[in-house]
């Protein structure tokens, strides 16, 4: 068996810019998935059941905060609990009421009255509410 001395592999220039383009590419792909970039090509993730939305707030002469949610989800929706500047409020410090019936289900693009009583402080107070999912929807108000 006879080796051929003839045989030429590629240059070491050409092995080296060609292991710069692979680390080039490698390197976008990389950023574009870590910005989000794949994620929006693709399309949005589907959709989740549960999407509470503030229409709007007032505060009462007596201090109580009045939030009107919407359900504007694909499923009804249950509040199981109600945070009022981090601190779990008990469900009698608060009411909720859908088409002047008390309770704590919303159904499907209807509006809840929710009704806290709590001492607030001037300035910007973080309110959460806490469906029976766990899904945790966060809203900021102004006193």
């Amino acid at each position: 068996m006879r080796l051929r001395k003839n045989k030429r592999g590629i240059s070491t220039i050409l092995a080296a810019l060609l292991l710069v383009v692979i680390s080039i590419v490698s390197g976008v792909i990389v950023y574009a998935w870590a910005t989000g970039l794949l994620g929006s090509l693709m399309g949005p993730p589907p959709a989740v059941g549960e999407t509470l939305t503030m229409d709007s707030y007032h505060w009462e002469t007596d201090g109580d905060l009045v939030l009107y949610i919407r359900n504007a989800g694909e499923a009804s929706v249950t509040i199981d609990k109600v945070y009022a500047r981090g601190e779990m409020l008990s469900a009698t410090a608060y009411t909720c009421t859908v088409d002047g019936a008390t309770t704590n289900d919303i159904g499907i693009d209807k509006v809840m009255k929710i009704t806290i009583t709590y001492t607030f402080v001037t300035g910007e107070n973080e309110v959460k509410v806490v469906t029976l999912n766990g899904n945790v929807f966060t809203y900021r108000v102004i006193l």
